[in-house]
């Protein structure tokens, strides 16, 4: 049985001349009949898509405060 760890960080600039940054880190064992490359691109898929869920909330936000600031 191995491990593997993903992680991910992402930096983002926002419109306001702020930035935010998001990370994530997952680990997890091989499964049974698993091969530790199948492991790690399972691990990534899940970080990736998290991150970029993350990514798509924040962006909404920036844009929902910077359509608010122009009224």
């Amino acid at each position: 049985m191995a491990k593997a760890r993903a992680k991910l960080e992402y930096l983002r600039s926002l419109p306001n001349f702020e930035n935010v940054k998001v990370g994530l880190e997952l680990e997890d064992e091989t499964r049974e009949n698993e091969h530790v490359d199948a492991l790690i691109a399972r691990l990534f898929a899940k970080v990736e898509a998290a991150i970029q869920k993350k990514i798509e909330e924040i962006d909404a936000e920036a844009h929902e405060a910077n359509v608010t600031r122009k009224r």
